[in-house]
């Protein structure tokens, strides 16, 4: 199964081939091999770079761990799946998130065993904001409703281990995790209405921020530690440069997010939309942009209220407080194409530029 722009190496294929039929066990057959996913597009703008860094560093470390202690993920293209599980499935189920839905169906049953392959398929990530906003928004959808569905099906399987449940349900929880996460700054605000008593809710919420900051922004600084330690320096130089630029979009794109969750929660049913694969997107004036990402200013007033106001309760904290108000603000902004307003240079421009300049400059690295 393959996505239009996917593009499979020639050796891949027979890799898969190779897991398909000399996988079966005694009790199990083959269900489905997963391939590697690596960007075929990371050097096209700042929003594929940061995409295509971070993605690499979930695919090739920690699902290898995940397919090791729990279950293998169907990412939806880039695998290859076996006549005998589609026949015994029905083939894919018609979810928004089918791939997952299909995966969680078919470890249901019992009978098919899954491999996690390191071979390579390639794809395009988002290329702008807006293409980043319609992909988490279906992804953040279809998997909040899949939890309503199949959450309570897959615990009481008898024929899976308790490893597989917590894998199985956090693949279909992540989104709304991440969602939860927008609420630490609303409760922070609702500390301060509490008078003298919010004072101890300020500084209970202090841990769970510092945790929810550190799990959010740590990986890539390590993968990076890792491979300088390993003797790959260049490696780990781009690494950590991506780091801000991934932080901005993967912090920014929690606003998305956390309306995408609250609106499956709430409604069940909504239209959805196809990721754009090209930059077909118009020249956006700044305020258009605004306009088009209200959630993500939203939560950068709010957030941006709480870092000010938590100046009198703890003040060490305020920096800290102040980098999830400054990705909303900037996320949309340098990961939209840039335009010149009636005076002939608009704020995006100038944040475009530098984005461009540093996008420049790790090109020139790379070569």
């Amino acid at each position: 199964i393959l996505d239009a722009d996917s593009l499979l190496p020639d050796l891949t294929m027979h890799q898969l081939l190779t897991i398909g039929i000399s996988g079966n066990t005694c009790n199990r057959s083959v269900g489905f091999v997963q391939s590697v996913l690596l960007s075929r597009n990371d050097n096209e703008s700042s929003v594929s770079y940061a995409l295509s860094l971070t993605d690499e560093l979930y695919y090739r470390a920690y699902f290898k761990v995940k397919a090791s202690f729990g279950v293998v993920s169907n990412f939806g293209h880039g695998v290859l799946v076996s006549r005998e599980a589609w026949q015994a499935t029905k083939g894919f189920p018609l979810e928004i998130s089918e791939d997952l839905a299909w995966a969680n169906k078919l470890a249901l049953t019992g009978k098919f065993i899954n491999y996690y392959a390191e071979c390579h398929t390639f794809e395009g990530k988002p290329i702008n904001w807006r293409a980043l906003k319609v992909q988490r928004d279906r992804w953040a959808k279809g998997t909040t409703l899949l939890l309503k569905k199949q959450l309570l099906p897959i615990w009481k399987a008898k024929n899976l281990r308790f490893s597989e449940k917590m894998d199985l349900s956090y693949d279909m929880m992540s989104y709304a995790y991440n969602a939860v996460g927008c609420l630490i700054p609303i409760l922070f605000m609702g500390s301060g209405v509490l008078g003298p008593d919010g004072v101890i809710v300020f500084k209970t919420l202090i841990p769970i921020f510092y945790f929810s900051l550190l799990i959010d922004n740590i990986l890539l600084p390590l993968c990076s530690l890792r491979m300088a330690l390993d003797g790959d320096v260049k490696k780990a130089w781009k690494i950590l440069k991506a780091v801000p630029m991934a932080s901005i979009y993967i912090g920014g794109i929690s606003s998305q997010i956390f309306s995408s969750v609250g609106k499956a929660m709430v409604f069940g049913r909504f239209l959805f939309q196809i990721t754009p694969k090209f930059n077909t997107i118009k020249h956006e004036r700044f305020w258009s942009i605004v306009n088009d990402n209200k959630a993500c200013y939203v939560l950068f007033l709010i957030n941006g209220s709480v870092a000010i106001s938590a100046w009198q309760f703890y003040p060490p904290i305020v920096p800290l407080l102040a980098i999830s108000p400054i990705c909303y603000f900037l996320a949309p902004i340098l990961g939209s194409r840039p335009t010149k307003t009636a005076n002939g240079f608009g704020i995006n421009v100038i944040i475009f530029r530098l984005t461009k300049w540093y996008s420049g400059r790790a090109k020139r690295a790379r070569r």
